[in-house]
């Protein structure tokens, strides 16, 4: 009996009339290798990489805004207040550039 063998020893007959197809009786005794085997683990990871490539690997789309969470509140209110006035001077310099083109075109 090749279960006998294998297991190093005599198998009561009960158990061994159980793996009748020499399929079960394979995968009884070689079953605890093959999850430990390279071609299992190497297996697994193609499937897995397949997978992924269905649809295609796509790159992280970048973040509209960086979040500011974390940020020191000091420079937080800071920045508020600079983004507030920043239009201000925006106007005076439109103003300014708008003048000038006007001086300068006949």
């Amino acid at each position: 009996n090749v279960l006998s063998t294998a297991l190093g020893g005599s198998v009561p007959h009960s158990t061994s009339c159980r793996f009748r197809s020499p399929l079960l009786i394979r995968w009884f005794i070689f079953g605890f290798v093959r999850f430990n085997s390279f071609s299992s683990g190497f297996r697994l990871l193609r499937v897995a990489a397949r997978k992924a490539h269905r649809n295609g690997i796509k790159k992280p789309r970048p973040d509209r805004y960086e979040s500011m969470k974390g940020v020191d509140p000091k420079f937080m209110k800071n920045l508020r207040f600079a983004k507030k006035h920043n239009k201000k001077g925006q106007k005076t310099a439109n103003a300014a550039a708008k003048k000038i083109a006007d001086a300068a075109a006949p």
